[in-house]
């Protein structure tokens, strides 16, 4: 099973069960049982706005043509 399968049923449920969902999954993966192997071996990239140039001269844009700023 995904979480592609399972996402629209997750996205009907009331807050309190998603709540409970969250407690139990986050207690599943601090269980000593889990094995780390599923943690990559090196750090991943993280995206970063810093130096994006054009997303700053997009939202620039964006904001002049709403009438924002």
């Amino acid at each position: 099973m995904t979480i592609a399968e399972i996402l629209p049923q997750i996205q009907q449920l009331p807050d309190a069960e998603k709540r409970r969902l969250v407690e139990l999954l986050t207690a599943e993966l601090q269980s000593p049982s889990q094995s780390d192997s599923a943690l990559p071996s090196e750090p991943l990239p993280i995206w970063s706005p810093h130096d994006s140039y054009q997303a700053a001269s997009d939202l620039l844009d964006f904001a002049r043509k709403n009438g924002v700023g």
